[in-house]
This record gives structure tokens, C-alpha cells and sequence, in this order.
């Protein structure tokens, strides 16, 4: 998974909703319904963060040079 950008708890919250789908409490169209909310409040509970790691971080040079 990459993204780029980062909010707390966000890959936690995208594990726990997939979690839901995978135990069959939720319908996998309902990913889809979340991801068009836009709102936290419609995902299902964050995975707890054992085990959930940040692997890597990768900047571009632009992106660099903005910050200095």
C-alpha cells in the first residue's frame, strides 16, 4: 500500500474495515460506500497496531526542496 499523504490511524482504520469484509460482517461493496463517504465515522473500528509497521518513507526531490 502507499499513499501520499499521511492521517493517524488511517491504514488502521482501512485494515479493520477490510477485516469486517473478510469475516463476512460486511459486504465488500460497503468499501465502497466508505471510501465515497469520506468520513471515518462510516469504516469500521482500527485494527489494533500490533503487528502494523511504517516500512518505508520515500520523498521526492521536489518535495524536499519545498521543505528547506
Amino acid at each position: 500500500m502507499s499513499g501520499n499523504a499521511f492521517l493517524h490511524s488511517m491504514v488502521r482504520t482501512m485494515v479493520g474495515s477490510l477485516v469486517e469484509v473478510g469475516l463476512n460482517k460486511k459486504n465488500p461493496s460497503w468499501i465502497k460506500e466508505v471510501l465515497a463517504a469520506q468520513d471515518r465515522q462510516a469504516a469500521g473500528q482500527n485494527a489494533p497496531a500490533k503487528g502494523l509497521c511504517l516500512d518505508q518513507v520515500i520523498y521526492s526531490k521536489d518535495a524536499l526542496k519545498r521543505i528547506i
